[in-house]
């Protein structure tokens, strides 16, 4: 694969997924191949490690968020309480999406970003492409555990994710033919090992790199 085809011109590529499907391991595959990548997740703990924003939260919420057993908690209850969820990513989606048009300032050619809530925030409108990477329950749980979370704070996580249009794959098809948006969209189903992962990956850009070339849909 060669990240130097269709330099001319940006192309957006969003990546989305439910939890621990593999969305970073495919984003740091295709940074090894010399493409410009955008991680939203670190930007979201950028912005969670900023001083000034905890202690805003800290205030307003009641929690001591220097505090890391106290955060943990807090954390764990946002995923719980989707009032709460809302609330907080009214605070840290503006953030996020200021830190990725920063990013994009002056880059050109194939450019990809992995944002879990893709569809959500309706950023699916900026992308020419979207890959969806999708995964079992028990990789998740799998997976989550190995990050350090326990069973309960693995399910309270997966289940937060259950309405997310991307599960829906009726709605999600339905909505595209909708709005009749302009994307080249891509599904990978991770449960095996990573190579495969990547060779999936292999292939979808150069169906884009031929999209892109052709400048046809």
């Amino acid at each position: 694969m060669c990240a130097k085809i269709v330099k001319s011109k940006k192309v957006i590529v969003g990546i989305t997924g439910n939890i621990a499907s593999g969305k970073t391991t495919a984003l740091n595959y295709l940074s090894s191949l010399g493409f410009k990548t955008i991680n939203s997740d670190e930007i979201v703990n950028k912005i969670w490690s900023d001083k000034e924003f905890n202690k805003v939260i800290s205030n307003e919420y009641n929690v001591n968020l220097e505090d890391g057993k106290s955060k943990k908690r807090f954390f764990n209850k946002i995923y719980e309480d989707p009032i709460l969820r809302k609330e907080i990513e009214g605070r840290i989606h503006p953030k996020v999406f200021d830190e990725i048009e920063t990013n994009l300032q002056n880059e050109m050619g194939i450019i990809f970003i992995e944002m879990p809530l893709l569809y959500e925030v309706n950023f699916h409108h900026k992308c020419n492409h979207v890959i969806l990477i999708l995964t079992s329950q028990d990789k998740q749980n799998s997976r989550l555990e190995k990050r350090g979370l326990s069973y309960k704070e693995s399910k309270i996580r997966i289940n937060s994710q259950k309405n997310f249009l991307f599960m829906n794959k009726a709605k999600y098809y339905k909505l595209l033919k909708k709005e009749s948006l302009n994307l080249g969209t891509f599904e990978i189903y991770n449960i095996t090992k990573k190579i495969d992962l990547f060779k999936s990956l292999d292939k979808i850009i150069e169906e884009i790199q031929k999209h892109e070339k052709n400048n046809i849909i």
